[in-house]
């Protein structure tokens, strides 16, 4: 069963500019078409932050493809867990 991912509070939005969702969805559509990401490969991101590409890569993939992701700023893992 798939995990659903929240979004971040503000504060915590440090990296970017722009919409936090369709930032992500653009990164997650660079991986499917420029590197070929199929529904069922598995993803580590890492410096993974707050997981922006998280909503829409665990939206995509399927029960049999996976999404890990992590990092080392401490504020991002603490929300996350």
């Amino acid at each position: 069963m798939k995990q659903k991912v929240r979004i971040p509070p503000e504060s915590l939005i440090f990296v970017g500019d722009g919409d936090f969702i369709k930032i992500g969805e653009r990164f997650c559509n660079f991986l499917i078409d420029l590197a070929g990401l199929q529904r069922n490969h598995h993803v580590l991101d890492a410096g993974c932050g707050i997981g922006r590409i998280a909503i829409p890569l665990t939206k995509y993939l399927l029960a049999n493809g996976e999404y890990w992701g992590f990092d080392i700023v401490k504020s991002g893992i603490n929300w996350c867990l």
